[in-house]
């Protein structure tokens, strides 16, 4: 029986925003440097959001309170007086010393420091959907996060800043742990618990000594607010140097370093399936992503802006699936 409370956090910025355009253009570098990522789409707002509200809504009324991370923005079509919203701002809960922020990374490396929030509670970004029905054990049970365990060097790509990120919370998570070690004191969870090519996978880099990395996932992720205390106690001068740094680098650990402190602390339950979906917007895309919205086949759905083509022309599309999907507004809706 499912008796913790569970929060959903979830940040968001209308890069719209005329004002938060002039802010951000009094900080932003002269010329893009090569370990800043300033990519525009970062930024955007498609009018999806309440999208994820309304599936919040309809497919997990269990959630104990929505803590809502903004600048100081707020849509105008939230109602803030839904008593379990949390409208939060950046000065709210990191230090003003590294403010203003336009960098996901210290927005999440700073959330246990979110006032009232639960001991468990889910970090969603604002392309990640509920759209069928979820029960707590989806993403918690026993008290302890369900996650995906998968060791993995899949992830490296040394021309791409999310890799190298990656790369530094692996670099850190061994200065703690030996890999082979946190599967003998789990091997029911690591070699067992999860879906065979997990299994395998584990298995094969169970006899070293260096944490791999593994193999993450662009979705939700459970989280605990004791682990992110932990790690906080373990790297500060690394957390610290990234929550200083206003723009995405190459020199960052992000949130995933909590995550992997989770996996090597075997403080888990492996995930036993995939009921996520995950595509790119795109023409050739559209015709499952309607699928997806519209269908049963998947509990969650993340659609990620493409970087490399210009499809806010789709969007419309997409809010229309969206809509015929979850025609009904919210109570998070004025």
């Amino acid at each position: 029986m499912q008796t913790e409370e569970i929060d959903f956090v979830i940040p968001w910025v209308d890069g719209n925003d005329a004002e938060w355009k002039k802010q951000f253009n009094r900080y932003a570098p002269d010329n893009k440097q090569k370990d800043i990522d300033i990519a525009q789409s970062r930024y955007s707002d498609y009018g999806l959001l309440k999208y994820w509200f309304r599936g919040v809504e309809t497919y997990a009324p269990w959630v104990r309170k929505i803590h809502f991370i903004t600048n100081g923005q707020k849509p105008e079509w939230l109602n803030t007086e839904n008593p379990k919203l949390h409208w939060v701002t950046h000065k709210d809960y990191i230090p003003e010393k590294w403010l203003p922020v336009f960098s996901s990374h210290p927005i999440e490396l700073h959330m246990h420091a979110i006032e009232g929030l639960s001991d468990h509670f889910v970090y969603f970004n604002d392309d990640m959907y509920i759209t069928n029905s979820l029960k707590p054990g989806f993403f918690f049970k026993d008290g302890k996060p369900v996650l995906h365990t998968a060791a993995s060097i899949k992830w490296i790509r040394y021309d791409d800043v999310f890799s190298r990120i990656n790369f530094n919370d692996c670099k850190l998570i061994n200065t703690r742990f030996s890999f082979n070690n946190v599967v003998k004191q789990a091997p029911g969870k690591w070699l067992f618990g999860s879906p065979l090519k997990c299994c395998l996978e584990n298995f094969f880099y169970s006899r070293q000594k260096t944490v791999p990395g593994f193999s993450t996932q662009h979705q939700p992720n459970p989280y605990t607010k004791t682990a992110l205390r932990e790690v906080w106690e373990a790297f500060p001068e690394a957390l610290e140097e990234t929550s200083s740094h206003r723009f995405r680098s190459d020199r960052d650990v992000n949130q995933f370093l909590f995550y992997y402190w989770q996996l090597c602390t075997n403080s888990f339950v492996p995930k036993k399936k995939n009921d996520r979906s995950y595509y790119v917007i795109s023409e050739k895309n559209m015709p499952v992503i309607k699928k997806a919205i519209l269908g049963n086949h998947c509990k969650m759905l993340c659609l990620n802006d493409n970087d490399n083509q210009d499809c806010t022309n789709l969007y419309p599309e997409v809010i229309s699936y969206f809509q015929e999907k979850l025609p009904e507004k919210s109570s998070f809706e004025l």
